[in-house]
């Protein structure tokens, strides 16, 4: 995808190879995106005029698309807002001016990464999301990440790029763990999403959702590989 066909507050997932962090995110979530990031500012299509905004070591910070881009990841694919996928409304006027509020918001706070949460995300994942154990466990972890956010406020990306269009009045449906695996099998997750409507989808528990989650959402189109051809 050429950077002159990104857009403001498109997400990049991106794959990374050779660091602990990324491998392991890739192992618990068992999927190869490592890292998601919104594009939350654009002055000119180039890697030093494109900004996006992610949650990573230093914090909830903003970096040009050069500054975010590591030497060991390996390919970024974009993604898209499209109610129910392709076809589906975009992004509107009013969305747009909200998530870029929100970004704002949040980057005035200082927030720091919640290497706590994503700790706990990882012994989540060994679970699986839709069983009764993994709900309760879930609302449990919660809660005391609720009460630990009171101190020491923190993002991890996947969380920080849900409620950016969460609480921005962007509907993002995440679907349950076992459609994930029905669309590994050949299945056209879509067309299952059309037929059993909402019965496919996970009520949200913001702090677990890992970027693999978000990447499979029915409300996210894949655009298309990032031209890398600058680096």
């Amino acid at each position: 995808m050429k950077l002159s066909d990104v857009r403001l507050h498109d997400w990049m997932f991106d794959h990374t190879e050779g660091d602990f962090v990324p491998n392991a995110i890739q192992t618990i979530t068992h999927s190869p995106l490592n890292h998601v990031k919104s594009v939350c500012e654009i002055i000119e299509p180039t890697p030093d005029g494109i900004f996006l905004c992610e949650a990573v070591a230093e914090g909830f910070v903003k970096k040009s698309l050069r500054e975010s881009t590591g030497e060991k990841d390996k390919y970024t694919i974009v993604c898209r807002y499209h109610a129910d996928g392709v076809g589906g409304q975009e992004l509107t006027a009013e969305q747009i001016k909200k998530m870029s509020e929100w970004d704002n918001y949040y980057l005035s706070k200082g927030l720091g990464y919640a290497f706590a949460q994503l700790v706990a995300l990882a012994f989540l994942k060994q679970v699986k999301n839709d069983s009764f154990e993994g709900k309760f466990l879930g609302h449990k972890f919660e809660d005391i990440e609720n009460d630990i956010e009171i101190f020491y406020p923190s993002f991890i990306c996947s969380e920080a790029a849900y409620r950016k269009a969460n609480e921005s009045g962007v509907a993002i449906g995440i679907l349950k763990d076992s459609a994930h695996w029905s669309h590994y099998q050949g299945n056209d997750i879509i067309q299952k999403y059309i037929q059993c409507g909402k019965d496919l989808l996970e009520p949200v528990i913001e702090d677990w959702l890992s970027p693999h989650d978000l990447y499979m959402s029915p409300d996210i189109i894949r655009m298309d590989e990032l031209d890398y051809t600058w680096r």
